[in-house]
């Protein structure tokens, strides 16, 4: 039995607009998944680790004033501080991961990635709006993945 399979010809595809410009999304590169995988773990792991830290600085501004040491008060800039830090590197990191998602989208289905214009046109829900897009294209409406080889 002979044949060919051009993997490059996917039937499904998702187009996406942003601005003045649309996107038609044919290949999700096994690397999407995996960084998208990633992603979506080390989100959870950073969202509550500043939920604890969110909770501690809550837990040291309920205590009265008069019954606050200096070493609380020191306590509580740390931890407010720190709070702030983790939400700024929570957020760059964010934006990074998903801008290099989306970039590795793009040249795989043939497009230029300009990575200006996306900072300047969209927003990180729409960088994670347009990688789930793509990611979703693929997947069957009930759930569950047909496996056409094992026929």
């Amino acid at each position: 039995m002979s044949g060919e399979v051009d993997l490059n010809e996917k039937k499904e595809s998702v187009t996406l607009t942003l601005g003045e410009k649309k996107f038609t999304v044919r290949r999700v590169v096994t690397g999407v998944l995996q960084l998208y995988g990633d992603f979506a773990r080390d989100q959870g792991e950073k969202l509550e680790q500043i939920g604890h830290l969110q909770a501690e600085q809550e837990r040291l501004e309920k205590i009265s004033p008069e019954d606050v040491t200096s070493e609380e008060l020191e306590e509580l800039d740390k931890a407010s501080q720190k709070l702030v830090d983790e939400v700024e590197e929570f957020s760059k990191a964010k934006i990074d991961r998903l801008l290099r998602m989306i970039q590795l989208l793009l040249e795989k289905n043939g497009y230029e990635y300009d990575r200006q214009w996306w900072i300047e046109n969209g927003d990180p829900s729409d960088y994670q709006s347009f990688i789930v897009a793509c990611i979703n294209k693929d997947m069957p409406s009930n759930g569950v993945k047909k496996n056409k080889a094992a026929g």
